[in-house]
């Protein structure tokens, strides 16, 4: 289980299929960004953290603190 932002980020998004680039270019966001949160070597802003969180259909409170549901439900249509 991962234990911290850039552990979760890492394995969903690995989980999902992405590349750090093709994240980035989804989210909005350089890979640059990506690549610096998954290291580690920034604080993703609250804006950030839920662009990446929506492309990877998972809670953006999960994916900050390990805390509370990790995927959102899918509704139906």
């Amino acid at each position: 289980m991962a234990n911290t932002i850039c552990e979760r980020l890492a394995e969903t998004r690995a989980e999902a299929g992405y590349s750090r680039r093709a994240l980035g270019v989804a989210a909005g966001l350089s890979a640059r960004i990506v690549a610096l949160v998954e290291s580690g070597k920034t604080a993703p802003k609250r804006s950030t953290l839920e662009r990446l969180a929506e492309v990877l259909g998972c809670h953006a409170e999960w994916l900050a603190t390990g805390n509370g549901p990790r995927r959102r439900r899918r509704v139906a249509s």
